[in-house]
């Protein structure tokens, strides 16, 4: 999971800090990619997100992103926001599976399926952040989550029209 450079080229604390999940994306409405019509794709009316140019399988996914604050500050003393993407599936062999068990989420289950923003939004989560190297950059990742005893109410400076907005823009624009 990368973490965007986006606030600032400011990167969180290497450590484990307490983290509230703010926001529970559907990353293909966040690049405002229209609903799938045909089911030889995958799921009607799931936004399906391209794959990237290096994956191994290139069928288009439906995507989600969690959005975090973490507890720990910037200089200006805004949190920082950390972000973690997965596929949806909750098949034991994907990602987001382990990833809600490790962080030990109650789901909550609605017609149709899970209502993952109902399940994980306003919860706290203990997170180690880590930092990798890629040639000139440095990306700062969430290596593992965990529940948290702590207790970290959102800023409410998330506002999730805006960001779907902004993915918007910023997918338009890198897509010309």
């Amino acid at each position: 999971m990368i973490i965007s450079e986006s606030n600032g080229g400011e990167l969180p604390p290497k450590k484990p800090q307490v983290a509230v999940c703010v926001g529970v994306i559907d990353v293909g409405e966040s690049y405002g990619i229209e609903p799938n019509k045909d089911p030889k794709l995958g799921p009607v009316g799931a936004r399906l997100c391209p794959p990237h140019p290096q994956a191994e399988d290139q069928r288009p996914k439906q995507k989600v992103r969690f959005i975090f604050e973490s507890g720990e500050k910037m200089d200006d003393g805004r949190p920082f926001r950390l972000t973690d993407q997965y596929n949806v599936t909750l098949h034991e062999k994907g990602k987001l599976k382990p990833f809600l068990d490790s962080w030990q989420i109650k789901l909550v289950k609605v017609e149709g399926g899970v209502d993952l923003e109902a399940s994980c939004v306003g919860k706290t989560a203990l997170v180690s952040v880590t930092h990798d190297v890629r040639g000139e950059r440095t990306w700062a990742n969430i290596s593992t989550i965990m529940p948290s005893d702590q207790e970290l109410r959102p800023t409410g400076d998330f506002d999730k029209t805006d960001y779907i907005k902004n993915c918007q823009e910023s997918y338009a624009e890198r897509n010309k």
